[in-house]
């Protein structure tokens, strides 16, 4: 299992952090001490779409393409030819669009 949070400052799960002893979050800390904490680690973009597009492809988002909470990613993991329902929606894309953008994304499975 893997628990990923938006907008949280990491050094609230940091013990070494001065602000881990601010807030209280005992859930958090009682799931991270059964498990791993990475609390030096860093995301690929600062917006959650991209980043976690990029974590769960494996691929830099210059590599996939998704720059903005907007757009992600145009086709379904690991099916190039079925566009994600997401993109359909937004204006001005359409399934070719969408097909035609996400084979220059290349967001093919890595990690998932």
């Amino acid at each position: 299992m893997m628990l990923q949070v938006d907008e949280m400052d990491a050094r609230l799960m940091d013990p070494s952090s001065e602000l881990y002893h601010l807030v209280q979050l005992p859930n958090l800390r009682k799931l991270a001490s059964q498990g791993i904490n990475f609390v030096n680690s860093l995301c690929e973009s600062p917006l959650c779409v991209p980043s976690r597009t990029s974590m769960w492809t494996g691929r830099h988002v210059h590599q996939v393409r998704a720059w903005s909470n907007v757009a992600g990613l145009s086709v379904l993991v690991g099916d190039a030819s079925s566009p994600d329902p997401n993109c359909v929606c937004l204006p001005g894309f359409n399934e070719s669009r969408c097909i035609a953008r996400g084979q220059r994304q290349n967001g093919t499975v890595t990690i998932a």
